[in-house]
This record gives C-alpha cells, sequence and structure tokens, in this order.
C-alpha cells in the first residue's frame, strides 16, 4: 500500500500541486495546489475536481521574492489534500526532467514541497537522493544542482514528518517563524530542521482578485525556496548542498530549536562558497 499524503496547514486546509517557476532561466518546482492551468500526474489514483486556492497563495509569495516567476503547475494531491508517495514519486521526477531528456535544461533547479506524512518510506527517499544528483538507480533524472525545499510540518513538537526529515544532500527543511523572530508554537521543530522562515499571518492573493492571510511551515517553505532560486540564479553553478548550507548561515540567528531564521538579503549578498 502506497503511504497516504497529507498537506498540514495550521488553519486545516489541505492542498498540493507542482508548479514549475522559471527565474532568470532557474526554475523552481513548488508543491502545493490549484492554478489556473495544470499537467495531471494521474497514472496511480483518480483527481477530484479542483477546489482550494492554495496554489495562487504560494504563488503570490514566490513573486513576493522573485517577481519574474513563471508558474507551470502539476496536480499530485485531490480536492482534500491527499494523495500518495508513487504519485508524489513519478512528479518529482517529471519536475526533474520534463521532457525525459537529460540533455535539455528543462527541469527545476528548486523544488518546493509543502506536504507531510509521519511514516518514512524507501520510495520517497529514494527519488529525493537521485533527483538532487545522488547515485541510486531510481528511474529519474539526477541533478547536483538541484535544491528541495520541505515543510517541517505544523505538529508544533519534535516528531519528524517526511519528506522535510530525509537525510539527503541539498535538501532542506523550514520551520515557521513569527513576526517576534521566535518559532511559531504549531511549528515542528527539530535539530534536522535547518531554518525558520516567517510562517505566520501571511497575506498573498487568491482567485477573484482577493487576499487571503495564513499561518503554517507551508507558507514559509516557499519564502526559502524563491530565495534558492535566486542564489541560482545569481551563483548557477553552486551545488545543492552549498546552497542549503548557505541559507542556514546566512539566516539571522535567533532563540529556539531551531537558530536559523531566513535573510533573503543577506543570503544574496554573499557568495556561497
Amino acid at each position: 500500500m502506497p503511504v497516504i499524503l497529507r498537506y498540514f496547514w495550521f488553519i486545516g486546509a489541505a492542498f498540493m500541486a507542482i508548479n514549475i517557476v522559471i527565474w532568470r532561466r532557474r526554475l523552481l518546482a513548488v508543491v502545493d495546489r490549484g492554478v489556473a492551468s495544470r499537467v495531471e500526474v494521474d497514472h496511480f489514483t483518480k483527481w477530484a475536481a479542483v477546489w482550494f486556492v492554495g496554489g495562487p497563495l504560494v504563488a503570490g509569495l514566490i513573486a513576493l521574492v522573485a517577481p519574474d516567476a513563471k508558474i507551470i503547475p502539476v496536480r499530485v494531491l485531490d480536492q482534500r489534500g491527499i494523495g500518495n508517495t508513487w504519485v508524489l514519486a513519478e512528479a518529482l521526477a517529471y519536475a526533474a526532467d520534463p521532457d525525459g531528456n537529460p540533455n535539455t535544461h528543462d527541469g527545476a533547479d528548486v523544488i518546493n514541497l509543502s506536504l507531510s506524512t509521519l511514516r518514512r518510506t524507501r520510495l520517497l527517499e529514494n527519488v529525493l537522493e537521485k533527483v538532487c544528483g545522488g547515485g541510486n538507480d531510481f528511474p529519474a533524472i539526477g541533478n547536483p544542482n538541484l535544491v528541495i525545499v520541505a515543510a517541517a510540518g505544523n505538529g508544533g513538537d519534535f516528531t519528524e514528518q517526511y519528506p522535510a526529515a530525509e537525510s539527503v544532500n541539498g535538501l532542506i527543511a523550514v520551520a515557521a517563524s513569527t513576526q517576534e523572530d521566535k518559532l511559531a508554537s504549531f511549528s515542528t521543530r527539530g535539530s534536522w530542521i535547518r531554518v525558520a522562515s516567517p510562517g505566520v499571518g501571511i497575506t498573498s492573493p487568491v482567485p477573484g482578485g482577493l487576499y487571503g492571510t495564513w499561518n503554517g511551515t507551508s507558507m514559509a517553505a516557499p519564502l526559502v525556496a524563491a530565495t534558492a532560486a535566486l542564489i541560482h540564479a545569481q551563483y548557477p553553478k553552486t551545488e545543492n548542498a552549498k546552497i542549503v548550507d548557505h541559507i542556514q548561515k546566512t539566516g539571522k540567528r535567533i532563540d529556539g530549536p531551531v537558530q536559523s531564521r531566513l535573510d533573503a538579503g543577506n543570503a544574496l549578498r554573499t557568495n556561497p562558497r
């Protein structure tokens, strides 16, 4: 049986999709849900109609950091915010290399994952390792420059949530911080989390020309993902593990179990060596 994945938001909403974001020829794949057009990855499950507004919300957050981004979505969860690891694995492989040709650079340079499960699986670990340039035999194209940003979860405890807690080079787990530069009470915490990012009272566009304000690590993660895309654009030959280390090291020091808060300006002013 495939593991059931859910997107856990602080306010209880659920959604997921993949978007590919282009920033100065950098591509960023955002695991989220529901913007206007999409490529469906549905070989292993049936999908209900699109319902939730999270895709535009996350896209709006990316636009705050990388305003020239272009978003191409790939849906992987149903309207209840539920899917499984088989579909996610195929979607990750697609985002890394949409045309299946390793000689064309059409794959993502950054992938954002705003979803989690409490159960660890070898399948998800293998595909994440492979698309980030690892040496296993999973059928996907590897890219040693690909950064994967994963929301740490909203459990409010130290319980590891996946894929954020996977030990994969090039993957960065993101907690949520408050306006007071403290870890949000709902945010999952732990030594496996590299950085916190604003995740409380985050405002972004929703359909209908309106705005919504939300809380959650899924709001924090796309700010880190967009920052990683900007670093890629400015320092295009930097490998993924160095970008992850750079984001953590250039963050602002905060108190608590996650001690670095995203500082996009500092990350872009400093050469990741």
